[in-house]
C-alpha cells in the first residue's frame, strides 16, 4: 500500500502545470452537468405538493355558528381548567364572568386587559360544566373616558 502511495507521489510530481489545468477543465466539464442534473431532480422533488394527513386538534368544535362575546379579557390561572388549558376568561363591567376563553395563538395575550369583542365557537368544556369560547378574531375597543 505504501509502494502504491509513493508511486502515486511520484507522479503528481512530474506533473506540470498545464496538465493540471487540463485535469482542473477536465473535473469541470464532467461535474457541471452532474449538479446541474442533480439540482434540478431535488428542485422538481419539493415542488411536489405535500398531503395534508394532518387531524383535527379538538372535534368538539361547533363551527357551523360563529357568535362574540363582548368585555375585557382577564388572565386566570391555567390550574383551575387544567384539562381545556384555559388561560382567559371574559369578565363583564361588574367583573363577572361571561365565559372562558381558548385560543391556539397568541391573540388572547395581545387583548389582555383591553375591553374586546371576541368571536369564534362555542364548546363546552371537557367536564361538560362550563362553555368555552374558542376565539377566531378579536377587536380591541376603544373605550373614552
Amino acid at each position: 500500500m505504501s509502494n502504491l502511495l509513493s508511486r502515486i507521489n511520484e507522479k503528481t510530481d512530474k506533473t506540470t502545470p498545464s496538465n493540471l489545468l487540463k485535469l482542473g477543465v477536465l473535473i469541470f466539464i464532467i461535474f457541471v452537468p452532474i449538479g446541474l442534473l442533480l439540482g434540478n431532480l431535488i428542485s422538481l422533488s419539493l415542488n411536489i405538493p405535500e398531503t395534508n394527513n394532518v387531524t383535527p386538534v379538538n372535534n368538539n368544535i361547533d363551527t357551523s355558528k360563529e357568535t362574540y362575546y363582548e368585555g375585557t379579557v382577564t388572565y386566570v390561572n391555567p390550574n383551575m381548567y387544567p384539562n381545556d388549558e384555559i388561560t382567559y376568561v371574559l369578565k363583564d363591567d361588574d367583573g363577572n364572568d361571561v365565559i372562558l376563553l381558548k385560543s391556539y395563538d397568541q391573540k388572547l395575550a395581545v387583548a389582555e386587559g383591553h375591553k374586546a369583542k371576541v368571536y369564534g365557537s362555542v364548546m363546552k368544556s371537557s367536564n361538560e360544566s362550563n362553555t368555552i369560547l374558542v376565539v377566531n378574531k378579536v377587536v380591541i375597543v376603544n373605550v373614552s373616558n
